[in-house]
């Protein structure tokens, strides 16, 4: 397949406002607004280009850029559907370029893996420096070309919205990402490449001396994350070619100490919602007596509810986490405890979601603010409603791998602690009744 353009048109124009940035129609820069910064349009990678060809607009996919002109990308056709015109993305990658008349070319490359594309797409251009014996190999049109922070991040912050993952988790990304820019706007990393094991430890050592927004230093949880997404992201740069090698393969990653996290009694869960409003009493009471995480309890619909005889009797946890399931990927059955039965039972049915449309945030808020006038010490959040039902459950006697099948855990460090608490009650329980038993087993040791 072949396709030209002759002239000084320019050869693509781009507008992607999701990513807050916006393109000039004369194809000279991208203006990144988020970060001050414009990049020349040639460094620009996955994401939808237009190029103008022959009078119409060519648009690709997943572009690549090899260097010396040349990039990869898959191209997207318009076709007439019931006499509209509908956009179909190739399967395919095809190479594309501009030949010495100035027309611009693609091949196709037969393959809808976008990191053999890039690897064929090199192999041709080394061919094609082979015919001609006019390229240096040492050339960008060889070589790999530097790949910007920037558009490293595009990349990394685009192929984590294609798995799936939740809106709170790209966020999380994003604000994560946006302080490696940060960094590295200040200590002068401009490019992928100089992200080394250097720039990683001191990356750490420059959070633990700077204040966050909310004006209190970084904890050494913060630092940890920050620390595990840098390798992730040099690990997606690598096994997507951006990189050679990954710099911190071998690097360690700083400890988060640990803190006593809050874990409320039933007493206390109940003081709380008590001291809330509908529907948020019900949805802390729901989240205390099922153990479900916020999000799962949020994406609950009714559908999910099994009732025997008009009474709920099991939740179907199916949803809540990123790509339309739940956070461990497999679905689970929790009995309805006869607590919420009623709570259940007296939800508006009007949505199609048990709880009617609000925020987790909102929700949190509330969970803080009640536990601070009920005088309940420690950092309460909503999440520690899960550690209440864990510590429950423990202390009812109720098997382990019982407890870990609701809470949706193979294993869960959070419930052995609670048996572990369990275990030593046991042992104490075995030495009161060997004292009061002392004078039977004593008689027989003799």
């Amino acid at each position: 397949m072949d396709c030209s353009h002759r002239g000084n048109a320019p050869l693509f124009s781009v507008a992607i406002c999701a990513m807050g940035m916006v393109g000039g129609a004369d194809g000279s820069l991208l203006s990144f607004s988020s970060y001050g910064v414009s990049v020349p349009d040639h460094h620009i990678l996955h994401f939808y280009a237009t190029y103008e060809h022959k009078g119409t607009r060519m648009k690709t996919l997943n572009k690549v850029e090899l260097g010396g002109g040349f990039a990869v990308a898959r191209r997207v056709y318009y076709r007439k559907r019931n006499g509209k015109s509908v956009q179909e993305p190739s399967d395919t990658f095809s190479l594309i370029y501009r030949d010495d008349d100035g027309i611009i070319r693609t091949e196709s490359l037969n393959t809808t893996s976008q990191t053999e594309a890039i690897d064929l797409g090199r192999e041709r251009i080394r061919e094609r420096s082979a015919d001609t014996q006019s390229i240096d190999p040492s050339s960008p049109l060889v070589s790999r070309s530097r790949i910007t922070l920037i558009e490293a991040v595009r990349g990394y912050r685009e192929f984590c919205a294609a798995k799936g993952l939740t809106p709170k988790t790209l966020a999380k990304y994003k604000a994560e990402t946006d302080r490696i820019l940060q960094y590295a706007a200040e200590t002068g990393i401009t490019h992928l490449d100089q992200l080394d094991e250097r720039a990683y430890y001191g990356y750490g050592a420059w959070m633990r001396e700077r204040p966050h927004k909310q004006k209190r230093l970084y904890s050494s949880k913060s630092v940890h994350t920050a620390s595990v997404v840098l390798k992730q992201f040099l690990r997606y740069a690598h096994r997507h070619r951006l990189i050679d090698h990954n710099p911190l393969e071998s690097a360690s990653t700083p400890k988060a100490l640990t803190r006593k996290q809050p874990c409320p009694s039933p007493d206390q869960a109940e003081m709380m919602a008590a001291a809330m409003d509908t529907p948020y009493r019900e949805a802390v009471l729901i989240l205390f007596y099922t153990g479900m995480r916020v999000g799962e309890l949020l994406a609950l619909r009714w559908s999910d509810v099994l009732y025997r005889d008009s009474k709920p009797m099991k939740i179907h946890i199916q949803r809540g986490g990123s790509a339309g399931t739940t956070k461990d990927k497999d679905t689970r059955l929790v009995p309805v405890h006869p607590r919420i039965v009623d709570v259940i039972k007296g939800l508006d049915r009007s949505h199609p979601t048990v709880m009617p449309p609000m925020r987790d945030r909102m929700i949190l808020l509330r969970v803080k603010r009640a536990a601070e006038e009920a005088g309940i010490e420690g950092r309460m959040t909503t999440h520690a409603l899960r550690h209440g039902f864990a510590s429950m459950a423990a202390n009812s006697g109720i098997p382990y791998r019982l407890v870990t099948s609701w809470l949706g855990h193979h294993s869960s460090s959070v419930t052995d602690i609670y048996f572990q608490q369990l275990e030593k009650s046991s042992e104490n329980a075995m030495r009161v009744m060997a004292e009061h038993t002392q004078r039977v087993w004593g008689a027989h040791q003799r």
